[in-house]
């Protein structure tokens, strides 16, 4: 068969994954791109064949990365005990869900990056058989550097955050191209907004919108977006302001030259859990599902439940300070409900790990 016959295209890339996903169970699709599938060997019935797959080959996903370096600072107190990748959702580990969802994909090859308290991911080798890889400037540097710690092991690879938690599993064997996982927002957004071009090609980035889709969830490196963008990257490494960017900071400055298209998803199937209001948001049992000495005394100084414990936002004014809200008369002269109450965690004395200020 020639180069053209052998030639792939969208339109057939996803017969073939229709098929691929759909199961026996399913009708054959009745589109003029199945009848070209089948003239050209790559579909029988309602199955891609060997040589189909074997064109599905260049497409294949090699492995996903997941990031699981940082300190969460917005997930403070919890996050000096645990990284945040570690919290139980819904009575599940945030990483362990989302390792099980790549491999029921059939994406085997995981590698996990970590850095603040890495010890503390070492399990998951073991129960999974991922890969764990230390960052060792996770403290110095922004999420950039993540990749670059794993960079000769990404071609063709999901690139995923320790915080994101999938309603749905977005996950599949064989990508089209480079993406940037995507849902709508009708209202005000402080996320970072998209638009696309005819092509579904990403062509702006703002931070912050208003009716638009916005980036939330994994990323997609095919092996030409990967090494384009690695390559900008180990160029402007030394560059002192680098240190700050995120990986996506890179991409929006050289959006003429990384071809990468959103791929959209319906409201509520992708979650980003920034901060404990927002796990607890979608998660109202969170706090109490969570092993923790810090809330355990935070509760025996206020003398409360981690019930009565509606809200924990941590504040820029330093480190470890949160304000905790709490419902009912939970200290003398706190009757009002939802009267917030300012906490300095003071990690390096456990003995005093909560005082009012």
């Amino acid at each position: 068969m020639s180069n053209e016959q052998n030639k792939m295209t969208r339109d057939l890339f996803d017969c073939l994954m229709a098929l691929l996903l759909s199961g026996e169970e399913n009708q054959r699709p009745a589109s003029d791109a199945y009848e070209v599938c089948v003239c050209k060997g790559w579909a029988e019935g309602r199955t891609v064949t060997a040589a189909g797959l074997e064109a599905l080959k260049p497409y294949k996903v090699r492995n996903a990365v997941i990031m699981a370096a940082g300190f969460s600072s917005r997930f403070a107190p919890l996050s000096y005990e645990c990284p945040k990748g570690l919290v139980k959702i819904k009575g599940e580990v945030l990483v362990e869900r989302q390792i099980r969802q790549l491999q029921e994909a059939g994406i085997l090859e995981i590698i996990v990056v970590v850095g603040y308290r890495k010890e503390d991911f070492y399990y998951l080798a073991e129960k999974f058989g991922v890969e764990i890889v230390e960052n060792s400037e996770y403290s110095t540097r922004n999420n950039h550097s993540s990749l670059m710690a794993v960079k000769e092991r990404i071609s063709n690879t999901y690139v995923c955050s320790v915080d994101n938690y999938f309603t749905v599993n977005p996950f599949r064997s064989y990508e089209w191209k480079a993406f940037y996982s995507a849902q709508w927002s009708e209202g005000e957004t402080s996320e970072w907004c998209m638009r696309s071009d005819d092509t579904g090609r990403i062509s702006e980035v703002q931070i912050g919108g208003r009716g638009s889709f916005y980036m939330v969830g994994a990323a997609y490196f095919d092996t030409d977006f990967s090494r384009k963008l690695l390559d900008i990257i180990s160029s402007e490494y030394f560059v002192p302001s680098s240190r700050s960017k995120l990986w996506e900071d890179f991409f929006v400055e050289h959006l003429d030259s990384l071809d990468m298209e959103m791929k959209c998803f319906s409201e509520g199937c992708l979650l980003e859990f920034d901060s404990i209001d927002d796990a607890k948001s979608f998660d109202p049992v969170f706090l109490k599902e969570q092993q923790s000495e810090i809330l355990d005394r935070i509760t025996a100084c206020l003398g409360c439940q981690r019930e009565d414990i509606h809200s924990i936002v941590s504040l820029k004014s330093g480190l470890g300070s949160v304000r905790i809200s709490v419902s009912g008369e939970v200290i003398p002269g706190a009757a009002q409900r939802g009267c917030p109450l300012f906490f300095v965690m003071q990690y390096a004395r456990p003995d005093a790990i909560a005082r009012v200020v």
